[in-house]
């Protein structure tokens, strides 16, 4: 075996000019051992370069102590990001996200399709989050891009939360429409789905779109490893019976999105951003899908039972859309409104930004965020919990705190896309026995913020394109408030719906599972949800 320099500086080089590792064993064995000083002497490029390759080594060599090392290296020998380029943090959260990622499978804990817990895979979705982040756009390459909205996307897929990857591996493929580890991967999330989706004409849709991912991946393979081509392979002929291009979204007929042009564009923008309670809007952007048909299943009841279900989500889906409407008007009719008309303001000089469309922005925030306590309402009266004040925070654990361990009815569930809304409570609230204010990894941390502020504080909104961040106040006779820029609001407010509308597809689906396996043993009369009958668009008020 070629001889391997025990020197980080000179291995690095060695690398670079050998255009690889002769003796992996060795390379790891010297990145692996040396000590903090050793790594403390290098630039951060090298440092990063050669943390990268321990990473490659670890998962070729299938070890754990190389990842251990470089989750070290990144959280505590060195933790102090400010002086990181931005280029360079995006890569220490991309490293972070997949040496937590494959540790979570090297450990024995990796899992799917069953309620589970870990830290580690909560750490890399964190990271991985933080990888994509829009601070990093001009920093890092298209294709550096492309691998951290796919290496996202998969970690979500993982924890069943399959709208929201699919969101970021269409983000990756719109890079290149040719990569074919992009495509083969979102073939995988495209199968999963498949597989919570209760409509079986639902269900072949979203096959054929992945048997089409997974073809194209395989005419694409330059870019595919050979145990990936395998994998996508045999996805692909698994789903054969779908290959039928009949199946295929982009042949129907195009359908009218409205009647007036404010209309059509409201509509041509739920559906370019995939905000349709729809299934089929997550594969497909056709007219076809512009519709909210999501219900609840039908459910076995004993006799003499309650039947509050119906109600509860109409509300909850009317909120929704009702908050998707109200964020669109906001943001499009940018001009003034008649009830803003003399009202007497002072100008507090500081750029500032009141009024009604605004509120209707600021509004449509609150109201996505309200759905998820109002899920855990339903999710409380189905699984009979008992809890007297349920929250989507608190409804998973016995007496509603995390201390007291899952309640006995979640515990060793195979409901995968009840396992999703619990993972999608994490993006919140971490819960992992330290302060979630104290978490680096508290993905929707700053949602959370944001809505305490609108709800119970003092927001206060800046002008784009004046200020890039709140100005100098020391000299301002003003009271605490939280500060947002306006494109922020607006596109947190986006990423609100966007989780709101997940989180309302996974309990249709969580639900139609449990509906399913009670099926299969329990002896019951099936009642439609709500009968059925669905209320007239023109009795709506």
């Amino acid at each position: 075996m070629p001889d391997v320099p025990d020197n980080l500086q000179d291995l690095s080089e060695h690398i670079h000019v050998n255009r690889g590792i002769e003796n992996p064993d060795a390379a790891y064995t010297t990145l692996v051992n040396a000590d903090d000083a050793d790594w403390a002497e290098l630039h951060d490029e090298t440092r990063l370069h050669l943390t990268g390759v321990l990473y490659n080594l670890s998962e070729d060599l299938q070890r754990q102590d190389g990842l251990d090392r470089i989750i070290e290296l990144h959280t505590e020998t060195f933790p102090d990001t400010d002086a990181l380029s931005p280029a360079h943090e995006a890569i220490r959260h991309y490293q972070l996200a997949n040496a937590y990622s494959l540790r979570h499978t090297v450990t024995g804990d990796d899992t799917q399709h069953t309620f589970f817990e870990s830290t580690d895979l909560l750490n890399a979705i964190g990271h991985a989050r933080a990888s994509v982040s829009d601070e990093y756009d001009t920093d890092v390459t298209p294709t550096q891009q492309l691998q951290r909205y796919t290496n996202f996307a998969g970690y979500l897929a993982r924890t069943g939360r399959v709208c929201e990857a699919l969101h970021w591996h269409h983000k990756a493929v719109e890079i290149n429409p040719e990569h074919g580890m992009a495509l083969g991967k979102r073939a995988i999330t495209k199968q999963y789905y498949a597989s919570l989706v209760p409509s079986q004409s639902y269900a072949a849709r979203i096959l054929h779109s992945a048997y089409t991912d997974y073809e194209a991946a395989l005419q694409n393979a330059d870019d595919v490893y050979p145990q990936a081509k395998t994998r996508f392979r045999a996805g692909m002929e698994s789903i054969e019976q779908f290959a039928d291009d009949q199946l295929t979204i982009e042949t129907e007929d195009e359908y009218e999105l409205g009647d007036g042009k404010f209309d059509v564009k409201y509509h041509e923008w739920v559906l370019n951003n995939r905000l349709y309670l729809n299934p089929l809007n997550d594969i497909s952007m056709h007219s076809f899908v512009a519709h909210d048909p999501v219900t609840l299943p039908g459910m076995i009841m004993p006799d003499g039972e309650e039947f509050p279900y119906p109600g509860v989500f109409n509300q909850i889906k009317q909120e929704f859309v009702s908050a998707r409407y109200m964020y669109y008007e906001g943001w499009m009719r940018s001009v003034g409104h008649s009830s803003d008309r003399n009202v007497t303001l002072q100008d507090t000089l500081d750029y500032s930004v009141y009024g009604y469309r605004t509120e209707q922005i600021k509004s449509a925030f609150r109201t996505a965020y309200s759905v998820f306590d109002k899920i855990a309402v339903i999710i409380n009266e189905y699984y009979d919990l008992g809890h007297d004040d349920p929250s989507f925070r608190s409804v998973w654990y016995n007496r509603g705190h995390y201390s007291k361990g899952l309640e006995e009815q979640f515990v060793d569930s195979d409901n995968w896309a009840l396992n999703a809304l619990f993972w999608l409570r994490k993006d919140f609230h971490e819960d992992s026995g330290q302060n979630d204010d104290e978490s680096p990894v508290v993905v929707a941390h700053e949602l959370r913020d944001l809505r305490n502020a609108i709800e119970h504080d003092y927001l206060k909104v800046y002008r784009d394109g004046i200020v890039s961040e709140p100005p100098d106040r020391s000299w301002l006779q003003d009271t605490q408030y939280y500060p947002v820029g306006e494109k922020e609001l607006r596109e947190v407010t986006v990423e609100m719906l966007r989780l709101a509308r997940a989180a309302l597809l996974y309990t249709t689906f969580a639900l139609a599972e449990e509906e399913r396996m009670k099926r299969e043993e329990i002896d019951g009369t099936v009642l439609p949800m709500g009968g059925n009958a669905t209320i007239p668009d023109d009795e709506k008020r």
